[in-house]
C-alpha cells in the first residue's frame, strides 16, 4: 500500500529501512503532511531525526497507509524503539496513529521488520516512545513517566455519569477516541429511516390493523427480495402456534437465559395437579414429574407491578410450566399471566380454547421480549460500557490485558451510543416508548431491578446454570444455547489463561501490577462500576479469579451477546411468534375468543414495521455482535501464538456444531446456528 500515483516510494532512492505508517479510522485522525520519527537500536543508539513528508499529496489520511524510505542508516541494525513527534509549526490537528511498522533492507530485500502498535492521538509537541510490540506490564516499562501521565490523562477523559441513581453507571461523553469516520453505520435511528426509504415503506395509521396471519406472513413472501423469510416460516407457516415450538423457544430463542428446573409449585401459581395431569397423558402426574425433575419454569416476577405507562395498566409478569415428554420435548402446560393468585388471573393451560391460548402465549412471549430486551441492555451493553470506561481508566494502552479486551470491547462505547442509548433514553417518545408495550419508564424500571440484584460472579454461565439446575444433560438433554456456550466459554478461557500466564510469572507479579489492581477496585467501589461480588472483591490476586473475570467478560461481549442478539430477526420479524408489542388487555377469564380477537392484540401495521426493521439492523449487523476482530491489538511473541491457538479451537467448535445441527438437532428441530464461530453471510463470526 502507498500514496497511489503520487506515493511517497517515489520521493526517495533505494534506502536501508522502509518505515510505514497506518493512520487511526477515528474521526479527526489526519489531515496533515508532515511528522518526525527517530529510530532506537538494540544498542539503545538514536539516529538523527527522520522527517517524514508527502510528495505533493496529504499524507496520514485517516484508516490509510503511507510508505517512506529511509537512507544513510546503513548497519544501523535491528530497530527496537521508535520516538515520534509532530510540531506545532506543521499543523494543530493532532492525529491517531495505528500503527508503525520498521523493515529492514538488505541486499535490496526486507530482512526484518519490527512492530510497534500505537493506537494512540500523537498530541502537538509531545514526543511519543513506543518499543517494539508495545505489550508489557507497568512494572516492566522503560517508560513509567509516559505511562503514568498517560494514564491520568485518560481518567480525565473517560467518566462516568448516571441517567438515575439506581441504573448502571455509563459513558458521560464519548472520547473522540471512540468517533470512527463510519459512525454512521452504528446510527440505528438514521439507518431505520433510510431502510423505510429505501423499501418504500408507507407511515400507516397507528391503529391499522393486520385482517389475518396470512396477511403478516405476506409481508416475507411478497416482499421476499426486502425482507428474507424469518427461520420460524421457513419451518412452515402453521409451526410456530405449536406448543412443542414455543417450548423450543426456551432452548434456542433469543432469550434462552430464563429457563430453570421447577422442584416446587410456587406458592403464588395456582396450578394443581388437576389442571395439568391429563396432560402429562399415562407417564405421571404432576408430583412425580415435579420428583424425577421432569417440570421447569419460566418466572418472571422481576416484572410485577409494573405499568406500561399507555393504558395505566400492569404489564403481565408471567409464569409459565413445561414438562419435558418422554420424546424430551419441552411442552407448555400451564400459564398464569400475573404473579398474584385470584379470580381474574387464571391459570390457562392447552386444554382451554385455541384461539384463547394462542393469545395466552403471545402475552407471555410479550413479557419474554420486554425481558430479553432489557436483559440485552442491561447484561451485553450498560454493564460491558462500565466495564470499558473503567478499563481505559485505569489500563495504559500498552498493558497486555488492555490489548487484549481492546479487540472484544472497542466497539462497546459507539454502539452504545448511536445505538443502545438511542432505543432507550430519559425522554419520552423514544423508540421503546413508541413501539413496545412496556415504554420507556417501565423498562428503566425494569432495568433498575436488574440491576439491584446483579451478580457478577452468579452471572457466570456455569454459575447461572448451576443455580437453574440446567447445567447438566442428564437434567436437560437437549440445550442448545448451553451446549454450544460451554464449548466457546472453554476456547475462551483456555485463550485468557495462555495470555495471563504467559505475561504473570507467578500470583504475586499479578498482585504487584497496579494497573490491574487499581482497576479491581474502581471496578468494585459503589461511586464507580459497583459490580457486585467480582472475583477477587476488587483485588487480584489470584489467577483463577483474574481468568474467570477476563473470561466471563469476554464471553459476554461476543456469545452471550449474539445468543440474545442473532435470533432477533427470526423470533421477532414475524410479529405473532414473539411479539414485542401488544395492544389491548391480556386474558383475564377462560372465555373463548376469536381469530379476530388476537388480531385485535397484535400490534398496528406501522408498529409491526418498526419492529420488523429494527430487528433486521440489529441481528444483521456487519461484526460478530460488539467484537471486532479484524481489528488487530496483539503483535507480542506470547499473545500471537495464544490467538493462533484460539482460532484452531474455534474452528473445531464449529465443526462441532456443524455435526450437531446437521444431526440431532435437525431431527429435533432444533438447529442453533448463532454462536457458531465459523460465521456467514447473516450470521457473522465470533
Amino acid at each position: 500500500m502507498g500514496n497511489n500515483k503520487s506515493s511517497c516510494m517515489e520521493c526517495f532512492e533505494p534506502a536501508d529501512y522502509i518505515i510505514s505508517i497506518k493512520t487511526g479510522d477515528t474521526k479527526g485522525a489526519g489531515l496533515h503532511n508532515s511528522a518526525h520519527v527517530v529510530l532506537v537500536n538494540e544498542e539503545d543508539v538514536e539516529s538523527r531525526q527522520i522527517k517524514l513528508t508527502g510528495c505533493s499529496v496529504t499524507v496520514f489520511k485517516k484508516g490509510r497507509v503511507d510508505k517512506f524510505k529511509v537512507k544513510n542508516l546503513s548497519g544501523f541494525g535491528r530497530v527496537k524503539r521508535i520516538i515520534i513527534e509532530q510540531h506545532k509549526e506543521q499543523n494543530e490537528v493532532e492525529w491517531y496513529i495505528d500503527r508503525i511498522s520498521v523493515a529492514q533492507v538488505l541486499e535490496n530485500s526486507i530482512d526484518q521488520e519490527t512492530i510497534f502498535p500505537v493506537h494512540r492521538w500523537l498530541r502537538i509537541n509531545k514526543p511519543l516512545v513506543i518499543n517494539e510490540f508495545d505489550t508489557c506490564l507497568p512494572q516492566h516499562d522503560p517508560n513509567k513517566k509516559q505511562r503514568e501521565d498517560e494514564v491520568a490523562r485518560k481518567k480525565l477523559i473517560y467518566t462516568y455519569k448516571k441517567q438515575q441513581q439506581d441504573l448502571p453507571p455509563q459513558m458521560s461523553r464519548l472520547p473522540r477516541d471512540e468517533i470512527f469516520s463510519n459512525f454512521y453505520k452504528w446510527d440505528i435511528l438514521q439507518k431505520r429511516s433510510d431502510l423505510f426509504r429505501i423499501y418504500e415503506i408507507e407511515i400507516l395509521e397507528k391503529d391499522d390493523s393486520w385482517r389475518n396471519f396470512d396477511e403478516i406472513v405476506g409481508l416475507f413472501t411478497e416482499r421476499s427480495k426486502k425482507f428474507r423469510l424469518p427461520m420460524v416460516l421457513e419451518e412452515g407457516t402453521e409451526l410456530w402456534k405449536s406448543d412443542a415450538h414455543f417450548g423450543r423457544q426456551r432452548l434456542r430463542g433469543c432469550n434462552p437465559k430464563s429457563l430453570q428446573l421447577c422442584k416446587e409449585i410456587p406458592e403464588n401459581f395456582g396450578v394443581t395437579g388437576d389442571f395439568v395431569n391429563e396432560l402429562l397423558g399415562d407417564e405421571m402426574n404432576l408430583e412425580e414429574a415435579l420428583e424425577k425433575n421432569r417440570i421447569f419454569i419460566v418466572n418472571h416476577s422481576i416484572m410485577d407491578e409494573i405499568l406500561d405507562n399507555e393504558c395505566n395498566q400492569v404489564i403481565p409478569s408471567p409464569m409459565t410450566l413445561f414438562y419435558l415428554n418422554k420424546e424430551d420435548n419441552l411442552m407448555p402446560i400451564a400459564i398464569q399471566l400475573y404473579q398474584q393468585k385470584g379470580d381474574h388471573n387464571p391459570v390457562f393451560t392447552p386444554n382451554d380454547s385455541h384461539y384463547t391460548w394462542m393469545l395466552v402465549k403471545m402475552w407471555f412471549n410479550n413479557a419474554d421480549a420486554t425481558y430479553q430486551r432489557m436483559l440485552l441492555m442491561t447484561s451485553s451493553h450498560w454493564i460491558l460500557e462500565c466495564i470499558t470506561v473503567s478499563l481505559h481508566r485505569n489500563l495504559s494502552p500498552s498493558h497486555p490485558i488492555h490489548r487484549l479486551l481492546q479487540t472484544y470491547l472497542g466497539l462497546v462505547l459507539t454502539i452504545n451510543n448511536f445505538e443502545m442509548h438511542a432505543l432507550l433514553n430519559g425522554h419520552s417518545n423514544s423508540w421503546i416508548d413508541q413501539n413496545m408495550t412496556i415504554k420507556n419508564e417501565g423498562m428503566l424500571k425494569l432495568i433498575e431491578r436488574y440491576w439491584k440484584k446483579f451478580d457478577f460472579t452468579k452471572d457466570i454461565l456455569e454459575n447461572s446454570m448451576e443455580d437453574r439446575q440446567v447445567l447438566s444433560e442428564e437434567i436437560l438433554k437437549e440445550y442448545p444455547y448451553r451446549d454450544d456456550a460451554l464449548v466457546l466459554k472453554q476456547n475462551i478461557q483456555d485463550y485468557v489463561s495462555q495470555i495471563v500466564k504467559g505475561y504473570y510469572e507467578n500470583e504475586e507479579t499479578l498482585v504487584g501490577d497496579i494497573e490491574i489492581q487499581n482497576w479491581a477496585g474502581e471496578m468494585a467501589q459503589t461511586e464507580s462500576c459497583h459490580l457486585k461480588n467480582l472475583p477477587g472483591n476488587g483485588e487480584f490476586a489470584a489467577f483463577e479469579d483474574f481468568i474467570q473475570f477476563l473470561s466471563h467478560v469476554i464471553f459476554k461481549v461476543t456469545v452471550e451477546h449474539a445468543a440474545l442478539n442473532l435470533p432477533l430477526y427470526d423470533e421477532c420479524a414475524f410479529v405473532p411468534n414473539y411479539p414485542m408489542c401488544m395492544r389491548g388487555s391480556p386474558p383475564n377469564s377462560k372465555e373463548s375468543l376469536t381469530e379476530a380477537d388476537v388480531m385485535a392484540a397484535l400490534p398496528s401495521k406501522n408498529t409491526t414495521m418498526e419492529i420488523l426493521i429494527i430487528n433486521k439492523l440489529l441481528s444483521e449487523r456487519d461484526s460478530s455482535g460488539l467484537a471486532d476482530s479484524r481489528a488487530q491489538f496483539q503483535y507480542d511473541p506470547i499473545s500471537l501464538p495464544a490467538r493462533e491457538r484460539f482460532s484452531g479451537q474455534l474452528r473445531e467448535s464449529a465443526a462441532m456444531i456443524d455435526i450437531r445441527n446437521k444431526k440431532e438437532r435437525l431431527e429435533k428441530g432444533l438447529v442453533y446456528d448463532y454462536l457458531n464461530p465459523k460465521g456467514g453471510t447473516d450470521k457473522k463470526s465470533l
